[in-house]
């Protein structure tokens, strides 16, 4: 397992991602492995760049312990150009480990030098990885990048893990696959460096990908040339770091200790500096130019061969007309109307090539289907308006504009102004979630929006036409309508129900106002919605804050779960790592194994105290925003550190997954009645290798962890692995709560009577 530790302030020239394993620190280039699995040729790959992202971040070859950090050139630090449709880099970008191209060598493929630099891998798969991640690959091929004179393999490969893994084996299954994306790869390369202002780049081989076992050859050879790197038989190579801290007979091997100390030398992490504005910019190229930006080829053919004109006189050269006459010359022996005859001819050739070529449709990675001018018969979509929905939370919309729902993965911001325009809808959250036959009707035809001039037809609801004013309203039904018609045609369609009334206007749920006990009101106008203040105005700051600061207020976490998660997630890590947890000494012999050994592998210093930087990792972490407040209940940020003490007494209560389900499901069990899904468990809190359902009478195997093992879910009693005889002689453990007896209610793991099926 390898972690990839930041330092400094991100889009900053101090910014680094030192990496370590379980040992301590290392370096990516020279310490991880090439192979993740070297018998099914599974490469380990670096990640540099995730995808959709423009900083250009590579590998460190100069620096010792070899980060990565941005690239600077000229003193600016690099993003690349957004080339039109593409944004940043298409694929996740990064490196082969202990791979380097020799500057030294000319291949004899491509007739260059190698680039002086680990090989490049483009990583294909639907994750977008993160920006020191070390993925498993799988290679397909390879393109050969002539970047500069020099060559510059780019590898292509897709995560091992990735669900369309076992249907690629080779650069042929790509386009099968993923269509377009091969031709899309080869434009990016082209065009990537002409917004900078330099040329076209060029590939060997015409651009043709090679296949996985060419690919093979050239990361063997890589990885020789490597291998005479950090043992110092090539010389010349004065400029690369060779630091590392596990390659046997290296003389640039150094310690654990002084690799720690060139980390804690660099500054702690930071927030990320501010992007240019201008890397958003889009940039409009040819993807036909061939060698400069500035002179299109087919511009350069006009200059050089002299034009239409020219073409069609080298064309009619030593041809006759129809008469058997020879076509007169352009120079002195044409007459006035052949000249002015050749000169329509030519301008009818030229006319027809842009005809031709504005017809044409531009193959491009995608289309853009809400085209404002063009009428469509869609089905008008419907969005959700749910400011408590988890993903509006992390949203933090523009001023005039709201989070609404897409559809139940996707959220956006947008305004309602612009929605409403495009005939769509806008419910609320509590109306998206009633039943089907509750729903409001669907139009696809606008020919049926507006009622005829005579009347609706009798037993016929007439839609609403999407060009009306919309205003919300509030029914009494509690439910939020975008119009009054939209209202009148709920009723209509729900005519045998009693009818939805106006409750005020704007969104549900209308505002209270409690009369003086003399004072007899009439009902009161509701205020217009734009100018009254949102009642979720507290939320949304609330909202904006935990965005940028990545953090969950302490009140909207829970604590006692976090312990919960933590402990299992230490538990995983250990068993992954192979290792055996410290003694108790100085911990207390109440502190659980996995707490030790995780505050032992934070400990970078070893000096007993969690410092914040050990712990920032952990706290920033975008997946688990409540780790914060989390760790600041530890004591993480009083300054001191956390000491051994602490950090036990913080994950004490802690119980492992099997323990805390087993208390939760036997709470909320507390008079359904039987048939509950209890689990069992271990003296320790970890899941019993089987597992039953007694009310479904159904036995399944699992892990410690409570991972079932596929394909032992059966009715009866599976022998699982890991099972002792005890174990089996004791039969099925019961789920069935009510059975227990007050005495005996331990644990679901500390009986197990008989299940009969």
């Amino acid at each position: 397992m390898f972690i990839a530790e930041e330092r400094g302030s991100a889009y900053s020239p101090d910014f680094r991602v030192y990496f370590k394993d379980e040992s301590g620190p290392i370096s990516p280039l020279h310490d991880i492995p090439l192979w993740a699995d070297a018998s099914k040729r599974l490469a380990n790959m670096v990640v540099e760049v995730p995808r959709w992202s423009n900083a250009k971040m590579e590998i460190s070859l100069s620096e010792p312990l070899n980060p990565i950090r941005q690239d600077v050139k000229k003193g600016a630090l690099r993003f690349v150009s957004n080339v039109f449709p593409h944004h940043g880099y298409i694929w996740n970008y990064g490196a082969l480990p202990q791979t380097w191209e020799n500057p030294h060598h000319v291949d004899p493929g491509t007739q260059a030098r190698g680039d002086n630099d680990p090989i490049d891998v483009i990583e294909i798969g639907e994750r977008v990885a993160a920006r020191g991640d070390v993925v498993p690959v799988k290679i397909l091929g390879t393109l050969a990048l002539i970047d500069e004179g020099e060559t510059d393999w780019k590898l292509i490969a897709v995560d091992a893990r990735d669900p369309n893994a076992d249907r690629l084996e080779d650069v042929a299954d790509v386009e099968r696959v993923f269509p377009g994306l091969l031709r899309a790869t080869v434009e990016w390369f082209r065009l990537y460096k002409v917004p900078d202002g330099k040329p076209v780049n060029k590939f060997a081989f015409d651009a043709e990908p090679k296949d996985a076992a060419f690919a093979h050859k050239v990361i063997d050879e890589t990885h020789e040339f490597w291998r005479g790197l950090v043992s110092g038989a090539v010389s010349g190579a004065d400029d690369i770091s060779k630091t590392n801290v596990t390659v046997e007979g290296s003389p640039h091997r150094v310690e654990r200790s002084s690799a720690a100390a060139t980390i804690a030398a660099a500054p702690p992490a930071s927030l990320p500096a501010p992007i240019p504005p201008q890397v958003d910019k889009w940039h409009y190229e040819r993807s036909g130019a061939s060698e400069h930006p500035a002179r299109p080829a087919a511009r350069r053919r006009e200059v050089e061969g002299g034009g239409a004109s020219a073409a069609l006189e080298r064309s009619q050269r030593g041809r006759t007309s129809p008469e058997g006459l020879p076509f007169p010359s352009r120079r002195g022996e044409a007459s006035t109307a052949d000249v002015m005859l050749e000169t329509r001819i030519a301008s009818l050739a030229v006319f027809a090539a842009l005809l031709a070529a504005g017809a044409a449709r531009p193959d491009h990675d995608f289309e853009f289907d809400d085209a404002p001018d063009v009428v469509s018969s869609r089905r008008p979509r419907r969005y959700v308006y749910d400011p408590q929905n988890e993903l509006c939370r992390a949203l933090v919309c523009k001023k005039r504009e709201v989070c609404f729902l897409r559809d139940s993965y996707t959220a956006l911001c947008a305004s309602k102004k612009d929605i409403l325009r495009r005939g769509d809808t806008i419910v609320s959250g509590a109306t998206a979630t009633r039943n089907e036959e509750d729903e409001d009707v669907f139009y696809e035809s606008r020919d049926r929006a507006a009622p005829s001039p005579s009347g609706p037809e009798v037993g016929r609801c007439v839609g609403c036409s999407s060009a009306s004013r919309s205003s919300f309203l509030c029914g009494s039904d509690n439910r939020t309508y975008s119009s009054l018609c939209r209202l009148d045609l709920h009723n209509c369609v729900h005519g045998p129900r009693p009818p939805v009334r106006l409750a005020c206007a704007g969104f549900c749920p209308c505002p209270r106002r409690r009369p003086s006990d003399n004072e007899s009101l009439p009902p009161l106008r509701p205020p217009r919605p734009h100018r009254t203040k949102p009642r979720y105005e507290e939320e949304r700051r609330r909202r904006r804050l935990e965005v940028r600061n990545n953090e969950v207020l302490p009140e909207r976490c829970a604590l006692d779960k976090m312990a919960d998660r933590l402990l299992d997630w230490f538990s995983v890590l250990m068993e992954q790592a192979g290792a055996r947890p410290p003694s108790s000494h100085g911990y207390g012999a109440e502190c659980k194994p996995e707490v030790r050994w995780m505050f032992e592998h934070l400990d970078v210093a070893g000096d007993g105290l969690l410092q914040p930087s050990d712990l920032y990792a952990l706290s920033h972490d975008e997946r688990e925003r409540c780790l914060r407040p989390f760790l600041a209940s530890c004591g993480a940020g009083a300054g001191a550190g956390v000491s051994r003490a602490a950090w036990c007494a913080c994950l004490g209560g802690a119980s492992r997954p099997c323990e805390a389900l087993a208390r939760a499901a036997r709470s909320r069990g507390r008079g359904r009645g039987r048939g509950a899904y209890v689990p069992a468990c271990d003296s320790r809190g970890f899941y019993r290798p089987r597992q039953c359902h007694a009310a479904l009478a159904v036995c399944w195997c699992v892990d410690a962890h409570g991972q079932e093992l596929p394909g032992s879910r059966t009715k009866g009693a599976p022998h699982c692995p890991g099972e002792s005889n005890a174990e089996d002689e004791a039969g099925v453990p019961t789920d069935d709560e009510d059975a227990e007896s007050e005495a005996d209610a331990g644990g679901s793991g500390d009986r197990e009577p008989d299940l009969r099926f």
